[in-house]
């Protein structure tokens, strides 16, 4: 499958905005209507700098998948675990230092397509990234503080399918 992918939409709290997405979808099914799948995206967060550096945020999460196709109506479903990983990893400004810990997160998937021809399908894809408890340590002037922030994010994608 390919995929065009909409603006990521943050899920947590707070008036986080992404940059641009740029990544990839790839899945490969059985005869048996089962697959696996491999998600990977990168973006960053609007105004956001550390350390004169724009934050990075890398998702990379595998998936298990299963379809049906009803005529030419292709169904589908799927569900994986990954994680997403920051960069930098550290910040510091004056008497605050911030590390962003690589966190898990878990991925829904759902999708509809129509078979073009008996080896092409068209599909929107609805993707829930679920990326809560990810932990931040702070120290304050050397005082620590934890905390957990969440950084799912909802995204729609348009792609092709090939069956060979």
């Amino acid at each position: 499958r390919w995929q065009w992918a909409t603006p990521l939409h943050f899920t947590g709290d707070g008036d986080a905005e992404p940059t641009s997405v740029s990544g990839f979808d790839l899945a490969v099914y059985t005869p048996w209507y089962v697959g696996v799948g491999v998600t990977s995206l990168h973006t960053g967060i609007k105004d956001l700098t550390l350390n004169e550096q724009n934050l990075d945020l890398a998702y990379t999460i595998v998936n298990l998948l299963v379809k049906v196709t009803i005529r030419d109506v292709v169904l589908g479903l799927g569900g994986g675990r990954g994680t997403v990983a920051f960069d930098p990893e550290t910040s510091t400004n004056g008497p605050i230092t911030q590390t962003f810990s690589e966190g898990e997160v878990r991925h829904s998937i759902v999708f509809v397509g129509y078979k073009v021809t008996e080896t092409l399908d068209i599909h929107v894809s609805r993707h829930a990234i679920l990326a809560a408890d990810i932990k931040v340590d702070t120290e304050f002037f050397g005082t620590p503080i934890e905390d957990e922030g969440d950084i799912g994010a909802i995204m729609t994608t348009i792609g092709l399918g090939y069956y060979f």
